[in-house]
């Protein structure tokens, strides 16, 4: 806490690991007590903590390091299952051959406010800090296979960037071990670690939710908002390590309470704001548009998406995505290839839950399920009757978004109406440094997002023909022809 206030104060922190000879000191003193330590370090990508730790082993013949190839409470996850494994007195080449085949199951990732802080350290590149500090995004750090990197990217209010991370991290082809799972965080308000939990529990059951404040190293590496879900994956093997938890340790309202609380979580000005447009309307006697629209719920569409210009640039997202999502569960569904049809079902279910339509999505929830557990029959027999919803659902986004966009035409073309900021070289370079980026990953949700924030600003005419050239590019998913356009660092044609 202290640190955080210290940084917040605009001060830098500097973290790194212990050296050989503080290492070698800790594994001498901690031999008087064991015959043999396994120590488990964090990822090399990272820091260099495992190469050190490994350097100082080679003066014993009784300490072995591991790279647990992640951080933090991932990390911690291998410590408690190494000390159940140790309990049973199993041999120490044992315990690491098992903790090294665990520690493939590891999910470990976070969301991060903003990348000054990486940048600062070197964690990620400049041009990528540069495009998120110009169009303000939320950009998601993935720890996997001893490599971490941004993973995803996410725009608009923190809420929505934190809702959709958490969804992000339980991917619909994975089963979590329902022992628990570790959520660490630094300094964000129990309000909103209390909405954390309850979404969490939206999408995934664990037995135990474990509130777990940040370590130093991450507070400075990463800043303030950041936050982490880290568990492991269900496999046929159970270690029981709930058996470790206490109610001291879970997130329980009470133990959540303890912590200082602010007036007011990262979104409730949003939503306030949106209130008092409603309220607005309400005493006009005008029903919003967004409650107007059938298939859909208004209020969960509105509180989902922040306000409602966001909400119409998601239901433009959803309708635009529609004819490919179609042909695609289609197709699926003709092959009866049942593994992606039910990946493409659940990202369905989730598109839809954010527009409001609660019906299609809890709809497709159970053809998820049904495709989890190859209930080929209660697909067969809802299957058809869903898709003709979700198509009807698009005819009336259609029309919906057709006359919203006939009036901001007209409005446009009026004398009063307001102009938009000139996108200017720096923005530019930001741009097209995100689109390359997220063009060679293959990212088409990072794309639209980056697109989508850039239709606030008017596009220079030395630069209009490029941007529309990358656009249509971009709508056609030609990743390679969007890397030709837009060329390496220094401006050149891709030869790839």
């Amino acid at each position: 806490n202290e640190l955080v206030r210290y940084i917040n104060d605009g001060k830098n922190a500097v973290s790194s690991p212990p050296d050989v000879k503080s290492y070698t000191e800790f594994f001498a003193r901690q031999l008087k007590k064991a015959h043999h330590l396994i120590h488990i370090s964090i990822t090399t990508s990272m820091s260099d903590d495992y190469r050190i730790a490994y350097e100082a082993a080679k003066s014993f013949d009784n300490v072995t390091v591991i790279n647990s190839e992640c951080l933090s409470s991932a990390a911690g996850i291998l410590v408690l299952i190494a000390h159940k494994l140790a309990q049973q007195n199993i041999p120490v080449p044992e315990i690491v051959k098992e903790l090294e085949n665990v520690k493939q199951r590891l999910r470990c990732s976070f969301v991060i406010d903003t990348t000054e802080f990486m940048a600062k350290k070197g964690l990620v590149s400049p041009g990528l800090d540069k495009i998120a500090r110009a169009l303000g995004v939320h950009p998601g750090l993935r720890i996997k296979d001893d490599k971490s990197g941004i993973g995803s990217i996410w725009m608009g209010s923190t809420e929505i960037a934190y809702k959709r991370y958490i969804h992000s991290a339980f991917p619909v082809d994975i089963i979590p071990d329902s022992d628990v799972v570790f959520v660490t965080y630094v300094d964000i308000p129990s309000d909103t670690l209390k909405w954390i939990k309850e979404e969490i529990s939206k999408i995934a059951y664990f037995e135990h939710v474990v509130f777990q404040q940040a370590s130093a190293a991450i507070s400075s590496n990463c800043g303030p908002g950041t936050f982490g879900i880290l568990y492991f994956v269900k496999s046929n093997k159970s270690y029981n390590i709930a058996s470790y938890i206490t109610e001291e340790d879970e997130g329980t309202d009470e133990f959540l309470d303890r912590y200082e609380e602010t007036e007011e979580t990262p979104y409730e000005s949003e939503e306030e704001e949106v209130t008092k447009e409603e309220d607005a309307k309400a005493e006009s006697g005008e029903l919003p548009w967004y409650k107007k629209i059938d298939f859909i719920d208004g209020d969960a569409a509105i509180n989902n998406s922040g306000s409602e210009d966001a909400l119409k640039a998601v239901l433009k997202l959803f309708l635009d995505s529609l004819p490919a999502k179609s042909a695609e569960l289609k197709g699926f569904y003709s092959s009866e290839n049942w593994g992606d049809y039910t990946i493409k079902i659940h990202a369905l279910k989730s598109s839809a839950r954010l527009i409001g339509a609660t019906e299609l999505s809890d709809k497709a929830q159970k053809l998820e399920n049904a495709g989890k557990e190859g209930d080929t029959d209660y697909i067969r027999d809802n299957f058809e009757p869903f898709m003709a919803e979700y198509e009807e659902l698009g005819k009336l986004l259609s029309g919906v978004l057709s006359d919203d966009a006939g009036k901001e035409e007209t409005e446009d073309n009026g004398e009063s109406a307001e102009e938009k900021p000139v996108a200017d070289e720096y923005l530019m370079e930001s741009v097209y440094e995100g689109l390359r980026d997220a063009a060679d990953a293959m990212d088409s949700n990072t794309i639209e997002e980056i697109l989508k924030e850039l239709e606030d600003y008017t596009i220079p005419g030395s630069e209009r023909e490029k941007y529309d050239a990358v656009r249509e590019k971009a709508a056609k998913y030609d990743y390679y022809g969007m890397l030709e356009l837009l060329g390496d660092m220094n401006g050149n044609n891709s030869q790839n």
